[in-house]
């Protein structure tokens, strides 16, 4: 490799072998060794054992080596992401940039927080503002996921632990759209392709047309692009950053066929869960209102707060809704668990259901019996309680009972949160 001299003194060929991480090469006449050995002895720390004439044996170990580029040391290259919106979006979040640094083969950064809002009709804060100001609304990423589960699908490093040896300007994805505006998001449509022939990356119009909002990819419509995920590959920067409002939904990646989709996209849901911590909460909640944790029961998921201003028509009237699913379950008899984001109207939706027939209606314990933890672990605490139910009812357009519904609907999933000795 170029600007080596270690590496100089083994461009010589012999027949190669390894066993972990040791590689043993021997060595009866001068010859040089193809680049792409070269490539993947630099690429990791290894053990060199070199069988010389006469039986002399020389080992060298190397801790650091260089890349297939010719850089003296190995440098690993990293993506991050920026989180927004609520809990189930976050969570998503951290989904798509799982996904998109095992595609490039890159190490996660872990961002620090997960954010929260401070009240029911409230916003979630500035990811910058838990960094800078130790909001009160941003909560330890490490306390709510379960990371060394994560580690086994993606290499990660924790933000506050990462140290950028020279510091260098990322590679920031953009889509030259607004999507912090909700008319533009709804309009607008990215799709990347995984692209392996590159024929869509090989199609990009060149030179770039200016007045083109799809500068990066192919027009396929007046509102939709198509992205090549080559692109990102080919990227040289040590940091690719995906800002606000590039991953979600319109971060994941497709494919011509859909197993390959569930490969990219879905196969990470095994890797991401709540912390032991989140699930002993919830367990702790189960137990205290329903005597032992294999009690049979029904859950309900009742939005209110942001929903009543900004979805209003996706809010039935509690007693409305309460009716109706006292008809639609099959064992309406059993406990009832409601989780709500809006305390302050918990003693009307306690009515509601029990008016309409519910004998015994259950809700995040308050007051002198309550459990006292902080608002994200108690999100994903109920997110949990939700999914053990034999039934449940969510709420329409809300991501928080679409998550429980993914989880819901896969046995390994269910396990993965803390299902597995019970169900």
């Amino acid at each position: 490799m170029r600007n080596n001299p270690w590496l100089e003194n083994f461009r010589v060929f012999g027949p190669l072998s390894q066993k972990d991480d040791v590689w043993i090469i021997n060595l009866p006449i001068p010859y040089c060794i193809p680049a792409h050995i070269l490539s993947t002895l630099c690429q990791r720390s290894v053990m060199i054992v070199l069988l010389l004439p006469l039986n002399l044996l020389l080992l060298l170990q190397f801790a650091t080596t260089t890349t297939a580029a010719g850089d003296m040391y190995y440098r690993p290259k990293y993506l991050t992401y920026t989180p927004y919106w609520g809990l189930s979006n976050q969570l998503q979040e951290l989904n798509v940039a799982a996904n998109w640094a095992r595609f490039l083969n890159r190490v996660l950064i872990l961002p620090t927080y997960f954010q929260s809002r401070p009240d029911p009709f409230g916003v979630e804060p500035e990811y910058n503002d838990c960094l800078t100001h130790h909001h009160p609304n941003c909560e330890f990423m490490t306390n709510l996921i379960d990371v060394a589960q994560l580690r086994k699908y993606v290499e990660v490093v924790l933000e506050q632990d990462y140290r950028q040896e020279s510091p260098s300007d990322p590679f920031v994805v953009e889509f030259g759209i607004d999507f912090s505006l909700k008319s533009l998001r709804t309009k607008y449509l990215i799709r990347w392709m995984e692209d392996e022939d590159r024929n869509v990356l090989h199609s990009y119009r060149k030179p770039i047309d200016p007045n083109s909002w799809c500068q990066h990819g192919i027009l396929m419509g007046k509102y939709r692009c198509q992205r090549s995920a080559q692109e990102l590959v080919d990227v040289a920067a040590a940091i690719i950053h995906f800002p606000t409002f590039s991953t979600f939904t319109v971060g994941r990646i497709y494919a011509s066929t859909a197993q390959r989709r569930e490969v990219l996209n879905k196969v990470s849901n095994n890797y991401i869960g709540p912390s032991k911590a989140v699930i002993q909460v919830a367990r702790q909640v189960r137990q205290q209102l329903m005597g032992a944790l294999h009690t049979r029961y029904n859950a309900a998921h009742v939005r209110m707060g942001d929903f009543l201003t900004e979805r209003a028509s996706l809010v039935k009237s509690n007693k409305d809704r309460a009716a109706a699913l006292y008809q639609d379950l099959e064992a309406p008899e059993l406990p009832l668990y409601i989780a709500t984001n809006d305390d302050g109207r918990a003693p009307d939706i306690l009515k509601a259901y029990t008016a309409a027939g519910f004998q015994q209606v259950m809700m995040w314990p308050m007051g002198e019996r309550g459990v006292e933890v902080s608002i994200l672990t108690r999100s994903m605490a109920e997110q949990n309680i939700l999914m053990g139910a034999e039934q449940f009812d969510a709420q329409p357009g809300s991501t928080f009972s679409g998550y429980v519904e993914l989880v819901r609907s896969s046995l390994s999933l269910l396990k993965l949160h803390g299902y597995n000795l019970e169900l």
